[in-house]
């Protein structure tokens, strides 16, 4: 498998616990360790990257889609599912709080009324 980030955390789903000790939640999950497993053969791949730190994953139930964008390790995220201007913003505030997008984007997509993404086949041109 290629394309995921580097420092991801790879377990085997496999679970170590003991129905004495484990509480599973309303869900049916419980909070027991998975057992550690290399890339080639892990059953899932875990946002854990160490030190209490983590690169957010997330399961996308809707179609979307990943465009480069014109500066190189950028792109643009486009996701199929219309949403009131409240709840974009909603979510663009949930992203800048996290430092995933920046606070320009979302402060010009709320002043504007409306998001706008540079055309993936028409880069910005160098200011003079």
């Amino acid at each position: 498998m290629t394309g995921l980030p580097d420092g991801l955390a790879t377990r085997n789903l496999r679970q170590a616990h003991s129905e004495a000790t484990c509480l599973p939640n309303s869900s049916g999950y419980c909070n027991c360790p998975l057992e550690s497993a290399p890339l080639e053969t892990c059953d899932v791949v875990c946002s854990d990257v160490g030190d209490g730190r983590h690169k957010p994953l997330i399961d996308l139930d809707l179609p979307v889609k990943l465009v480069p964008s014109g500066t190189p390790g950028h792109s643009h995220l486009y996701i199929d599912k219309a949403v009131t201007f409240d709840r974009y913003v909603a979510i663009l505030k949930a992203l800048a709080d996290a430092g995933i997008v920046q606070w320009g984007f979302h402060d010009a997509t709320r002043e504007r009324g409306y998001g706008s993404l540079r055309h993936p086949d028409r880069p910005k041109e160098a200011t003079r």
